[in-house]
């Protein structure tokens, strides 16, 4: 049993250090006003995994029946990835565009928050393909190499940070988070 639940558990854990220690890394480095400022941009990136991770857990049981099956899940993998561009990218573009205004909007004490939300918004189809990818690797039985990919991932992250932030601050830290996703994504697929 244990042999099959810890990449998960670690996996979880690696993922939760990527997502996190970015914000203790530039309070650290940086203070508390400019982890304000990145809270408010992050927080409104997070909002936009809602779509891929609610589509990726609800495929989840038909990957893992397709794969129990032995059936092929390209095609089905295919169309998803098809409806996840189809989605990330108009919000990425359209996100970069209305960005100033919307941050202004939701964070008007977030000063800096629209330049990071600008860093951000351009990750977002990468995160929707990494929620694709995790999720089909997990469903298909090959959790261990999604906890490869998510250790690469975390370390390579803490690494980008301690070299961008005492640079850029939280645009370092949005820098690290985009190509950290993108190094993710590539790992994965």
């Amino acid at each position: 049993f244990f042999h099959e639940v810890w990449p998960y558990a670690l996996g979880a854990l690696c993922i939760t250090i990527f997502y996190r220690a970015d914000t203790l890394m530039l309070q650290a480095m940086k203070g508390e006003d400019v982890v304000g400022d990145y809270r408010y941009a992050f927080v409104l990136f997070e909002t936009l995994f809602l779509i891929p991770q609610t589509v990726a857990l609800a495929a989840y049981p038909a990957i893992s029946a397709m794969t129990g099956a032995g059936m092929p899940t390209g095609p089905f993998l295919g169309g998803l990835a098809r409806i996840f561009v189809l989605i990330s990218l108009p919000l990425t573009v359209g996100g970069w565009i209305v960005g100033d205004g919307l941050m202004t909007i939701l964070f008007p004490n977030g000063l800096q928050a629209h330049a990071i939300w600008r860093l951000l918004v351009w990750a977002l189809p990468f995160v929707y393909g990494n929620f694709l990818l995790g999720t089909a690797l997990t469903a298909s039985g090959h959790q261990k190499m999604n906890l490869v990919a998510s250790s690469i991932m975390a370390v390579g992250n803490l690494i980008l940070n301690v070299a961008l932030i005492p640079r850029w601050g939280a645009g370092g830290a949005a820098l690290a988070a985009g190509i950290t996703q993108m190094m993710y994504c590539l790992l994965l697929g």
